[in-house]
């Protein structure tokens, strides 16, 4: 009876500690979620940047000496793969004779998206300031996407509902919603739900993103579910990988057989009527279609796939390739742009996608970074299963978009910090419960 009473007192008292550290932290905490509003103003500095980032720099070198990260060993070993890519960059410019303005640009983009993640991971070191930050991201990465555009569909697709969706699960993790048992059910009906909406907005990898991870909160709802989908993921993991691209084409099927009908618009079928590359599947041909810069990239990594072409790559021979591809792929608005088209001397190699981008840039080396990082983000997800904290949650919803945006996206300015967070997310620990009491 005295065992069990004293054990009471503890917990209550390392409850109360943990409380009382929690409310120690709301400055910091109030300072990192305000901090990514600073993408809706650019300076120049070394080029152009976010005032986010110019604060970085100013921080650096104190954050250098006093800061600590709670996941010393991952941040460390981010820092080493973007310099094994800095390097092979490097080595591609020496070998290519980029011109120096050139490759200084190239150099300065991973430079200061490392930067961004090392200043990270020391500013984000709690739970609590890395849900506020997040929160902070996609409230101003939504206002962004809302300034930059013209409509509705192109304001969703290009960040206002990935940021919605992202921002109200922030909150959620924020208010501990995600302790309850009927949080993960509910999760997946928003995520379909924003899902069904991206396909009558014509966001195409919006839906695919959010209708994935629906399903894998769904499979969260329950614990033999989730503990079969662990299992599965750690013994058979080919198994699963091949699944997935299966279960992801059978969606594209159904994407495509209901866009031919009009069951989602007239606009969407005309969109895809107009991007379909008739000679492709017809759902490799509905991705690939509306990539005019998956054949200008392709053809320059074949002709060098172990050496890239250096920073800000530049061939008139593969920008050609690209507008031989819009104009027998695109749009008739895109065919429209490019008719238009005049440059003078080397255009840059068209590229819209991460991992190609560094193929083409830094060579073999690049891409190879890229894949152990798609690795890290299917281990990460496998490991967020579990639920056991608001950074799994996270994980669930922002990794399965970072999937997409490594073979699908380019690498906008706004990526150095987009990035540099997820590769702070991907190594986050945050210890169980014993441990954090026993840390108080």
């Amino acid at each position: 009876m005295n065992t069990s009473t004293g054990d009471l007192s503890v917990n209550a008292a390392a409850s109360v500690a943990q409380s009382g550290r929690r409310g120690a932290d709301i400055v910091p905490t109030l300072a990192v979620f305000v901090l990514p509003f600073g993408l809706l103003k650019e300076v120049s500095f070394i080029g152009q940047l976010y005032s986010t980032e110019l604060l970085f720099v100013i921080l650096l070198p104190f954050l250098w000496l006093t800061g600590k990260s709670p996941s010393e060993k991952a941040t460390k070993q981010t820092l080493m793969l973007l310099g094994v890519w800095l390097v092979a960059l490097m080595v591609a410019d020496i070998y290519r004779g980029t011109f120096i303005g050139d490759y200084l640009r190239g150099w300065a983009k991973l430079i200061f998206l490392a930067i961004n993640f090392y200043v990270l991971s020391r500013l984000l070191t709690t739970e609590q300031r890395l849900v506020a930050w997040y929160i902070g991201w996609n409230i101003a990465f939504g206002i962004f996407a809302y300034m930059e555009n013209d409509d509705w569909p192109n304001r969703w697709k290009f960040g206002l509902g990935p940021a919605a969706l992202q921002a109200a699960a922030g909150i959620f993790v924020l208010l501990r919603l995600h302790r309850f048992r009927f949080f993960p059910s509910a999760m997946a009906l928003i995520c379909l739900g924003f899902a069904a909406g991206s396909l009558f907005l014509n966001s195409r990898n919006a839906f695919l993103s959010f209708f994935l991870s629906g399903l894998l909160f769904g499979v969260c709802a329950t614990e033999r579910s989730r503990r079969f989908m662990v299992e599965l993921s750690g013994r058979h993991a080919w198994t699963v990988l091949i699944g997935v691209v299966a279960f992801c084409y059978l969606a594209g099927q159904i994407y495509v057989n209901g866009a031919e009908a009009g069951v989602f618009g007239e606009e969407a079928r005309e969109k895809y009527e107009s991007q379909r590359v008739e000679s492709l599947d017809p759902v490799l041909g509905a991705i690939v279609g509306g990539r005019g810069e998956f054949f200008s990239s392709t053809a320059a990594i074949g002709d060098s796939p172990i050496i890239g072409y250096g920073s800000w790559p530049r061939s008139a021979y593969y920008f050609n390739i690209y507008l031989e591809a819009v104009r027998k792929y695109g749009s008739p608005e895109a065919v429209k742009e490019v008719d238009k088209t005049i440059f003078y001397g080397e255009p840059l190699i068209p590229v819209h996608s991460l991992f190609f981008g560094a193929w083409v840039e830094a060579g073999i080396v690049g891409a190879i970074v890229w894949l152990v990082f798609v690795r890290r983000i299917f281990l990460a997800m496998r490991r967020a299963l579990d639920l056991q904290s608001g950074i799994d949650v996270i994980v669930l919803i922002l990794g399965v978009s970072l999937v997409w945006d490594v073979f699908f996206s380019p690498f906008g300015t706004e990526r150095r910090l987009e990035l540099a967070f997820a590769f702070l997310l991907l190594g986050f620990r945050v210890p169980p419960p014993e441990k954090r009491d026993a840390e108080v």
